[in-house]
C-alpha cells in the first residue's frame, strides 16, 4: 500500500522506499518475491517492478 503522493528522486534518478509488506501479507517464507508498483500519470500506467530475495 502506497499514499497517492509525489516522490521525488535522487540524483542518480533513483527512488527507494521502505515499505511494510508484514502489514499487509504478514510474515513471508524464504524465497523470491517481486513488488509491482503502477505509476499514473495523464491517463497512462507504467509498471515498475522489482524482485527481493528472503532468506
Amino acid at each position: 500500500m502506497w499514499i497517492a503522493i509525489a516522490y521525488v528522486p535522487n540524483a542518480n534518478k533513483q527512488l527507494n522506499q521502505k515499505i511494510n509488506i508484514g502489514e499487509c501479507y504478514g510474515k513471508l517464507s524464504s524465497g523470491t518475491y517481486r513488488i509491482v508498483k503502477p505509476v499514473y500519470d495523464n491517463g497512462y500506467a507504467d509498471i515498475y517492478s522489482n524482485e527481493f530475495v528472503i532468506k
